[in-house]
């Protein structure tokens, strides 16, 4: 009878279960080093978020934010709470841009006032009569008598120092009653010594 020998090599099988045993204690060595890595990331993700919220908790509170603890929820909010200040604070500089506008024009306009206001108070006059005054693009205008006692006519000239630039221009005296004397004066108001030069 023939026997046939079958040649096994245990040293083979051996080193195939230390190969499995060592895949197997690597897999899990990675699986335990993941899970640790994402549970450290979630809690210094969970401080951080208790650190902020703290920190910030009255600008949160007073802009109606809270923080889920849902990082994609919350940075989504955080992102639409930003372009709403953001266009807010848009809208309020054009607004403020259009106020300046609006006080350089009325600033102008009231020291167009205060100039000939100041021309207004002639103090060698007995009495001033304004019979017309206008104001357009910045520039004023006004035309006004001036009584005088007897025949002491004096140029229109300010008491006060004039804000703006102004061209007053004499019409003409008229004498009454040989007590009086009645001065035309047309004045033109606008330029500063600015625009002038």
């Amino acid at each position: 009878m023939v026997r046939s020998l079958v040649d096994v090599n245990l040293y083979s099988k051996k080193r195939r279960v230390s190969r499995l045993k060592n895949a197997l204690i690597l897999l899990l060595l990675v699986v335990v080093l993941v899970a640790g890595a994402r549970f450290f990331a979630s809690q210094a993700f969970e401080y951080r978020l208790r650190q902020i919220s703290r920190l910030k908790g009255y600008l949160f509170d007073n802009t109606g934010t809270y923080l889920t603890g849902n990082l994609r929820n919350d940075i989504q909010m955080i992102r639409d709470k930003k372009q709403l200040y953001i266009n807010m604070k848009n809208t309020l500089s054009r607004q403020v841009r259009d106020l300046r506008t609006h006080v350089t024009k009325k600033t102008q306009e009231m020291n167009v006032f205060r100039t000939i206001n100041a021309f207004l108070e002639d103090e060698n006059a007995i009495k001033t009569i304004l019979t017309r005054v206008s104001f357009a693009d910045g520039k004023g205008s006004s035309f006004y008598y001036l009584i005088y006692d007897g025949k002491d006519v004096n140029f229109p000239t300010p008491v006060t120092t004039p804000t703006l630039l102004a061209y007053p221009g004499v019409r003409g005296n008229m004498g009454f009653a040989d007590l009086y004397t009645l001065q035309l004066v047309d004045l033109e108001v606008g330029e500063t010594l600015e625009q002038r030069q």
